[in-house]
């Protein structure tokens, strides 16, 4: 399939002549994420020249070392790119590479509107001149593209909370990391005891439901963006795993009930199918339900 990130003419602001990323193998596209495209593709040819990318742009090796030309001013220079490293640039800034020799790789573009908008929730101010580096060594930024490339490629559809999650953690650490100038430390409000037990008691009432990262932060009365640092420092865990844990305590209950199938209470409780709920127990008891059905007997 053809990319659905758009590459850009950097001077007229067109669509690139040059810039065609080869064949993409999967797409978060159909997925609907807010804010952010996930792709993983492979090409042997890509020469971009003056190119642009109108999001945050993030390209992460998959697979062996390879070398590659980008443009520095105005001349190009050599570099060996090894697995994992992933190039950041930041939107609109212009680029002209020389690739010659295959690659696989994962794309991420994260939009200039969500990340404006987190920064100036967390920081309340605009986001703050951003640099390009061609051969990061991130591995905070590799984990949480290697996540989003799974959810998104994942045989049960990734629920918009999680994704949410993902795409926030992604837009803080890109924000905070590649800055130019060190930027005001974000600090969110703890929950505190009372909001705390609300939300958790929300959670638990809408447990069989799809929940997003926007309802959960208007029960605690508070923006999206201090709401996820709020709940991880309160609570110690993500909403997205606290719910998913919560999820299958209540399938464990279910179960020892002895009246329901496995495939009953995976389908009660929300999950995509039997195999759904089957990983999500497993990390969570260290044994499959039908592990646990058996050991009952």
């Amino acid at each position: 399939m053809k990319t659905s990130i758009a590459y850009l003419d950097a001077g007229t602001h067109t669509p690139s002549a040059t810039a065609d990323p080869g064949e993409i193998l999967s797409s978060s596209a159909p997925l609907g994420w807010h804010g952010v495209t996930v792709e993983r593709g492979h090409n042997s040819l890509f020469l971009p020249d003056n190119a642009a990318v109108p999001g945050h742009y993030f390209a992460m090796l998959l697979s062996a070392p390879f070398s590659w030309e980008w443009k520095d001013g105005r001349k190009f220079r050599r570099h060996t790119m090894r697995t994992g490293e992933i190039w950041v640039n930041p939107a609109y800034t212009p680029f002209s590479h020389r690739i010659t020799e295959y690659s696989k790789f994962a794309l991420v573009t994260l939009s200039t509107e969500l990340a404006g908008e987190l920064h100036r929730g967390l920081a309340g101010a605009p986001v703050p001149a951003l640099r390009m580096k061609h051969n990061s060594d991130d591995a905070v930024l590799r984990r949480i593209i290697l996540a989003l490339l799974a959810e998104s490629e994942g045989r049960a559809p990734c629920s918009p909370l999680r994704a949410a999650e993902l795409t926030v953690s992604l837009c803080s650490h890109f924000l905070a990391a590649y800055a130019r100038e060190k930027t005001r430390e974000w600090r969110a409000p703890g929950l505190g005891r009372e909001r705390a037990a609300r939300v958790l008691e929300y959670l638990d009432w809408r447990l069989t439901e799809e929940i997003t990262l926007a309802d959960l932060a208007e029960a605690a009365g508070m923006s999206k963006w201090h709401f996820l640092r709020a709940f991880r420092e309160t609570v110690g865990d993500t909403p997205h795993r606290h719910l998913m844990n919560r999820r299958v305590e209540k399938g464990l209950a279910l179960l020892r009930m002895g009246k329901w199938s496995i495939s009953e209470v995976a389908n009660h409780l929300g999950f995509a199918d039997q195999s759904h709920f089957t990983r999500h127990f497993k990390r969570r008891f260290r044994a499959t339900p039908g592990e646990y059905l058996a050991a009952l007997r």
